[in-house]
């Protein structure tokens, strides 16, 4: 019942909103590094483009999810997975031994960091809280109501940290405490078995041979064993360096159409595994329930408390595209969603609520701090 209940609310908030990317003729290596696209915060997202707020609503409270910022690549391993692919100088080529040479400097940045967030992902997230202060001062007073939620990853709850960190450095808000426990994991990052199960069984092919690639750095290209997963990996730490600020490119490495084929396999899985599609058969939806029914819950007590407030939560990248995939909010490519534009680093969703003289409350969603419309909030 209570699902039910979950699914009306959020078909009368989120029907018809629809975030329209058009296609650029050309991305540039670091976009096409997909989700390791680094949030910009010189130009681009730094210019938060809200809708005019219908006569007589004043905003009272928002409701916010965030993806981490900025972070070094998942693991230790993955980076000594491919590195010792270059321990054999008599199997390396003159463009070999010049990657060998890069890839020690990345793995000197990155050593002991796996997994972790960087200096940009919290200055992504400082960025983001002030200009959430900005454009809502009022709603960040010494008398708010204000929570902050991480995920137990820890770079989750870095980014919390100095988001929470920048709201106080700028108001007056004293009651905000962050806060990252096991419990929260149930809603905040959950996956459920057949997601789980959905995204094991999810296998998107590169269209394209490795071939010109390995033969590119090693003279004997049949020992390398899994030359995809080389040239994919290797794409990987490339675009991960606009996120470490390392002053290494790996990009001279890859043809444009190596890149592509690279960037549309990133797409179209992550479109598959937690985006809005007929064969997903609602599996990715459902994962996100128990996220939204927090969303929703919180939202309701702070239209019943009165006053002014936010609650501020933040984890993953999935999470966060599957709760678009359930609110029905349309993220459109040309076949796939482009994840550079979706969910880059540090994205975010922010729920902005309004209250007329009268009670009616009206919502505002900004996608990466840009609006994509006005709804009713029906209690």
């Amino acid at each position: 019942e209570n699902n039910e209940i979950a699914m009306r609310r959020i078909l009368l908030i989120t029907t018809l909103f629809v975030c329209a990317f058009a296609w650029a003729q050309t991305k540039s290596p670091q976009q096409m590094g997909g989700v390791y696209y680094a949030y910009p915060i010189e130009s681009g997202f730094d210019k938060p483009q809200l809708q005019p707020v219908p006569k007589g609503y004043k905003p009272f409270y928002i409701s916010h999810y965030g993806r981490h910022g900025s972070r070094w690549l998942t693991n230790d391993a993955r980076y000594t997975w491919v590195n010792q692919h270059f321990d054999d100088d008599k199997n390396l080529t003159k463009l070999g031994k010049s990657v060998k040479k890069r890839l020690a400097k990345v793995w000197k940045n990155a050593k002991g960091n796996g997994g972790q967030l960087t200096a940009l992902g919290a200055r992504q997230h400082r960025g983001i809280a002030r200009r959430m202060y900005k454009n809502f001062p009022q709603l960040f007073t010494s008398d708010a109501h204000l929570t902050a939620h991480s995920s137990t990853v820890n770079r989750c709850k870095v980014s919390m940290e100095n988001f929470v960190d920048e709201l106080k450095q700028l108001s007056n808000t004293i009651h905000l405490t962050p806060i990252t426990q096991e419990e929260d994991m149930a809603w905040i990052a959950y996956t459920s078995p057949e997601e789980k199960a959905h995204e094991n069984r999810t296998n998107v092919p590169l269209m394209i041979s490795p071939e010109r690639f390995i033969k590119a750095l090693f003279i004997d290209p049949t020992k390398i064993d899994n030359p995809t997963r080389l040239l994919t990996e290797m794409h990987t730490i490339a675009s991960d360096m606009q996120d470490v600020e390392l002053n290494v490119s790996l990009y001279d490495l890859f043809t444009q159409e190596e890149m592509e084929a690279v960037y549309n396999k990133n797409n179209k899985s992550m479109t598959i595994v937690h985006g809005d599609l007929i064969e997903n058969e609602g599996i990715p939806a459902r994962s996100a329930i128990s996220l939204w029914q927090h969303i929703e819950t919180e939202a309701d007590a702070a239209s019943a408390r009165g006053g002014v407030g936010a609650d501020l939560r933040f984890g993953h990248d999935s999470n966060l595209y599957r709760l678009f995939t359930l609110m029905g909010i349309k993220l459109r490519g040309e076949e796939y969603n482009y994840m550079d534009e979706i969910l880059p680093m540090a994205a975010n969703l922010q729920m902005i609520f309004y209250r007329n003289a009268q009670g009616d409350v009206m919502v505002q969603l900004l996608h990466n701090e840009k609006s994509i419309g006005f709804k009713s909030w029906t209690s």
